[in-house]
């Protein structure tokens, strides 16, 4: 590259003159030169540099969300400052050599980091005369020199001497590693942690799947625990950390609940023995099963009692008594039983109490139908049919499969009631009440009845005379009566808490509501009159009964 065809004059003189008759470039100067010529690109950078820099700088080919981030937070103005310095510094080299012997200047390389140094570039000036150019080792060396020793993309730096137009322009050389923080570890679990229906569950063969169905043996892998992630430190491309430092990921909790046990590796949750999956609180636990097979019939053992969960294959027979920590399923039907679940009860065939049942559980129950029994749930009861039942549940009662129907007896639930049909063509009396906790004031009243029987006792045995005998009775009897005086005291406390927090989402959903029917929301009171479809009845803002339906009355 010459140095032909290269002038400068002052502004307001057209007389050209050599660049040789001077030694330095003024601002009162201006440069007359041809388009092609590369010192037309150090005259853009001197004069132009804002639009140089938005062409080389930030149209990168780069577009990784962390490199435009750290784009974002350039100082252009600082950049100019920079170009417009070398830019310079290269036209007074430019001026020696023509006003010397000299017969030639280097390619010349300069490298430009971000302020946080976080980037760094390096753009290259052409070699003049003889001079030669650089090698891909020789810009590494003018990297390390400024400092540069990380991040640096070697591929593209020992490509960039062989590259026919490599001269002012800006190349993305090396780039700092963001500090990242770990992530948290978390777990997969194999085994759903409760009962889940939807409209149709209740149909034989979906019913199956909301069983007893999560068996598992011993070893079986209940989850999977993903192990967390260290932090990655932050280093700019001068090897400085960054700070403050990231934060490792968390382990996740690791739901170990009875009768399981971690994998050698901690990479997975086993059982620790055959049984049932169940879900208890923040824990997964494998439950032993009584399984008994071919139903409870007539003259088998009708007491059954278990720490654990019963699977009884078949019909259970009335007068029996069963009582279960865990689940209670019944693949058949039940006649006039006790059933008393820590969890859930699962009848698939149906529950007919013949007035002699009671069905209790602590979560939901499921059946096909329940006729002619009293039942208490703390959460839900699902069924196709409730006939004359007296029903009590802190959570909502549904009966939408099927018949979907609801008819006489008493139905109490805290949250709602849902059906497709309500009463019957006969006006029965049917009674929906809404509010409270059902279940819980049914309890208070056992208990309160049970305390009033301890009192009498306590009294009698006080009037007796004293023997050992007696004074055991005494102690027992006490202590009887201190435990059922605790669970009142909580009842009316939870009572209290509760008294004032109707749920205003609790309401009343039917298809068809027929006359006879009683509907009891808090302290309000509503009885139909006619019969009427697609009906939604809650409370209205003063505490009223809102009824609401599409006003087709059928006469």
């Amino acid at each position: 590259m010459g140095l032909s065809k290269l002038f400068f004059s002052k502004k307001e003189d057209n007389t050209k003159k050599p660049i040789s008759q001077s030694n330095s470039v003024s601002n009162k100067y201006e440069f007359v030169i041809d388009d092609e010529s590369s010192f037309f690109k150090l005259y853009s950078l001197t004069n132009k540099a804002d639009k140089f820099i938005k062409m080389n700088l930030l149209s990168s080919d780069e577009e990784s969300e962390f490199i435009n981030e750290e784009l974002s937070k350039v100082n252009i103005n600082n950049i100019k400052n920079y170009f417009e310095l070398i830019a310079n510094e290269r036209i007074s080299q430019i001026i020696e050599y023509n006003s010397s012997k000299k017969r030639y200047i280097d390619e010349e390389v300069f490298v430009y980091m971000s302020e946080d140094k976080m980037l760094a570039w390096i753009i290259l000036f052409p070699a003049i005369g003889e001079g030669e150019d650089l090698t891909g080792s020789q810009l590494l060396q003018a990297l390390i020199n400024k400092g540069v020793t990380f991040g640096i993309n070697y591929d593209e730096l020992y490509k960039i001497p062989k590259y026919d137009q490599k001269c002012f322009k800006l190349y993305l050389i090396a780039q700092g590693r963001p500090p990242i923080d770990g992530k948290d570890g978390s777990i997969v679990e194999l085994y759903t942690r409760d009962i889940n229906l939807s409209q149709g569950d209740l149909s034989h063969v979906d019913y199956a799947k909301i069983s007893l169905s999560n068996k598992i043996k011993e070893g079986g892998v209940i989850c999977e625990i993903i192990p967390p992630t260290p932090a990655v430190d932050g280093i700019t491309v001068t090897r400085d950390l960054l700070l403050p430092p990231p934060k490792n990921g968390q382990p996740a909790y690791v739901p170990k609940g009875r009768n399981t046990m971690l994998s050698e590796d901690g990479r997975y949750l086993i059982a620790k023995k055959s049984g049932y999956i169940g879900y208890s609180g923040k824990n997964f636990q494998v439950k032993p099963v009584l399984e008994i097979f071919n139903g409870v019939k007539e003259h088998d053992e009708k007491n059954i009692n278990f720490l654990g969960d019963v699977h009884i294959h078949g019909d259970v027979v009335e007068g029996t008594t069963i009582r279960a920590l865990g689940d209670i399923q019944v693949d058949g039907l039940v006649e006039g039983c006790t059933i008393e679940a820590g969890e859930n009860i699962i009848v698939m065939g149906g529950i007919q109490g013949h007035n002699l049942g009671t069905i209790r559980a602590h979560k939901s129950i499921y059946a096909k139908y329940i006729e002619n029994c009293e039942v208490y749930a703390q959460e839900n009861i699902k069924a196709d049919c409730i006939i004359d039942c007296n029903i009590y549940s802190n959570g909502t009662v549904s009966a939408e499969t099927g018949t979907g129907a609801i008819i006489r007896g008493v139905v109490r639930s805290s949250k709602g009631v849902y059906a497709k049909v309500i009463g019957s063509k006969s006006e029965v009396e049917t009674d929906i009440i809404l509010g409270g906790l059902p279940c819980d004031e049914a309890e208070q009243k056992i208990i309160a009845k049970e305390l009033n029987n301890i009192n009498r006792e306590i009294e009698n045995i006080s009037n007796m005379k004293k023997s050992v005998e007696n004074e055991l009775k005494l102690s027992k009897l006490k202590l009887d009566q201190y435990v059922a005086q605790m669970k009142i005291d909580k009842f009316e406390n939870d009572f209290l808490e509760n008294a004032n927090k109707l749920n205003n989402l609790s309401k009343i959903v039917c298809d068809k509501l027929y006359t006879g029917t009683n509907i009891t929301i808090g302290d309000s009171t509503f009885k139909a009159k006619n019969t009427n479809t697609n009906c939604v009845i809650g409370l209205k803002s003063d505490g009223s009964v809102d009824y609401i339906m599409d006003r087709e009355v059928i006469s």
